[in-house]
């Protein structure tokens, strides 16, 4: 009676529709976008001291979990909370290929290797994909730092988008608004986990969120988000959301009025909620 519990893995989008996940695993980044018959990672957690890594011990096991083979992972930028488990997350999944702001010198070689830039696009199952950070002229370019050249990625249904942000700052938010002044998004994954060098209110303002996420360590050394972020966002009366309190967070475009929270959607695992 138990086997077709354990078998039990939710649908996959249909045509045209996209699923959006934030994983939850402290702080970093892995979000991964899943179409019809295709997936990319955007970002793959830290590597710890000890010498594991969040690519291991959760994406991993997430991704199998779900049956989901990727055919890509996106590496925003160098740091560790964002690539460190992405040898771990290629040497399970040997066939995607690796798309950075970049050079992979990893101990995995990825099935391609390609340096993030704006202008490239592509569409899996009638789903767009579109790179709207580094220009190429940054591309390059060492005199910047490395969360400046972070990838951008917005990822579009007919009716719906996301932007998956990296660790661009206020400067660079409004580089983009200058290169596409009609960008709107549904759900804007927060750069730079809500810090105060992102998320400004002409960005905010501009592009009319329903809902910004943060994916954010409990209680977090950087106090991620920062207050005055999540004061504007709550001026703007912009709906936002944390790992550190809902866990992983999950949203699909066939079904926009609802986006998922571990925690709460699985209440009975726990005896109380981490206050956000």
């Amino acid at each position: 009676m138990l086997v077709p519990s354990l078998l039990w893995r939710p649908d996959s989008p249909p045509k045209g529709h996209f699923e959006l996940v934030a994983l939850d695993f402290g702080q970093g980044t892995a979000v991964w976008v899943k179409t019809a018959n295709h997936a990319i990672l955007f970002d793959a957690g830290r590597r710890f001291r000890s010498g594991g890594d969040v690519g291991r011990i959760a994406i991993v096991p997430a991704l199998r979990a779900r049956g989901i083979r990727l055919d890509r992972l996106m590496l925003s930028h160098e740091d560790n909370d964002h690539i460190g488990g992405a040898a771990s997350v290629l040497e399970a999944h040997p066939a995607a290929g690796v798309w950075a702001s970049f050079d992979w010198t990893g101990s995995t070689a990825p099935a391609e290797a390609v340096r993030c830039a704006a202008g490239q696009s592509w569409v899996w199952d009638g789903v767009s994909l579109d790179v709207l950070h580094p220009p190429q002229a940054l591309q390059y370019s060492q005199s910047r730092a490395g969360n400046d050249r972070s990838c951008v990625l917005r990822v579009s249904s007919e009716s719906h988008s996301v932007l998956l942000t990296g660790d661009i700052g206020v400067k660079q938010e409004a580089e983009i608004l200058k290169r596409y002044p009609d960008l709107r998004a549904h759900i804007l994954v927060a750069a730079h986990h809500g810090s105060a060098t992102s998320s400004g209110m002409q960005w905010m303002a501009h592009l009319k969120p329903k809902q910004a996420w943060v994916q954010a360590g409990y209680l977090n050394r950087y106090r991620h988000p920062a207050a005055k972020v999540t004061e504007r966002w709550e001026a703007l009366q912009q709906e936002w959301l944390s790992t550190a309190s809902c866990g992983a967070l999950s949203w699909r475009s066939d079904a926009p009025s609802r986006t998922g929270c571990w925690r709460i959607d699985h209440d009975h695992y726990w005896t109380r909620h981490v206050p956000r």
